[in-house]
């Protein structure tokens, strides 16, 4: 018996004209296996389209923002606690290293009985330390972006943490060099103008999937996102509006809204780091996804 959330999405995605190879392809990219895809047509009367057929389809529509947040949810429910792993630790690194940190700022108050500040910055060691922990968090919050790509892209596998951060770490530097081209990029765009910024921002939105899927770097990478955005520009920038609204404007007015509870900004932070990114990754790539099949 096929599932029913699944035969559930199918419906829907007929409904709203969605092509069969285009609903199959979404569900096989988000982890779900093919015999399982193929006996839910199957219950619906409706057969998937064979592969002489697909030939001569030509997917020309992008699916619904509701739709692709439909299909992000399928496969980050599917894998919660892998993306939820990955999405922690940099999180875990960070608190441990201040807790490093404040135990040594502790000792040396117990030590030279002064302010332990104080007594860090008179022993020369309170600069190094925080410029050292900076820069192991940055690399650890790179590196965990990586392994969260790796997990999507390669949910088939079933991988887990272990394995997504093993697989990433040698793309480090040069994802590392393709982001901080993707944001001067865009940076001098908002400084032309807002215009130019909105537009680069969309242009370049799928970057870090054509890098990590297909392996294109520095500018080949981003000019490969425009090249895949050219005549999808107001569908793609619809739905990246969308995931911005149901997002990142309810954490943006939280902290205002609980402005006198302690902390709630931190833990707003935290939500958004855990929960939200790897769901709002999940839903960018659903659109690189289907833009690539309607492109191919």
């Amino acid at each position: 018996m096929p599932n029913q959330e699944l035969l559930n999405y199918i419906n829907q995605q007929l409904q709203s004209g969605v092509s069969p190879e285009q609903i199959k392809s979404a569900l096989v990219s988000s982890g779900w296996k093919e015999g399982d895809i193929n006996e839910a047509f199957a219950e619906l009367s409706n057969p998937v389209v064979s592969q002489s057929q697909t030939a001569q389809t030509n997917i020309t529509v992008l699916p619904g923002a509701m739709d692709i947040l439909q299909q992000s949810w399928l496969l980050y429910k599917q894998r919660m606690q892998t993306f939820l792993g990955i999405a922690a630790a940099p999180l875990v690194v960070s608190i441990g290293l201040l807790l490093l940190l404040a135990g040594g700022s502790l000792a040396l108050l117990a030590k030279s009985g002064s302010s332990s500040v104080v007594a860090m910055f008179a022993t020369g060691i309170a600069l190094p330390l925080i410029i050292l922990m900076v820069i192991i968090i940055a690399i650890i919050s790179v590196w965990s972006q990586i392994a969260l790509l790796y997990a999507i892209k390669d949910n088939q596998e079933g991988i887990g943490v272990v394995e997504a951060y093993r697989r990433s770490w040698a793309k480090i530097l040069p994802y590392s060099w393709v982001i901080f081209l993707q944001g001067l990029i865009t940076v001098l765009g908002f400084l032309l103008f807002i215009i130019p910024g909105i537009i680069f921002s969309v242009w370049y939105s799928l970057t870090i999937f054509v890098f990590i899927i297909e392996d294109l770097k520095g500018m080949n990478a981003l000019q490969k996102s425009k090249e895949y955005i050219k005549g999808k520009w107001w569908a793609v920038f619809g739905r990246l509006f969308f995931i911005f609204f149901l997002f990142f404007i309810p954490v943006m007015i939280t902290p205002i809204l609980f402005e006198n509870i302690p902390a709630a900004e931190v833990i707003t932070n935290f939500m958004l780091d855990l929960f939200f990114i790897p769901l709002i990754t999940i839903y960018l790539f659903c659109i690189y996804n289907n833009i690539k099949a309607i492109k191919n």
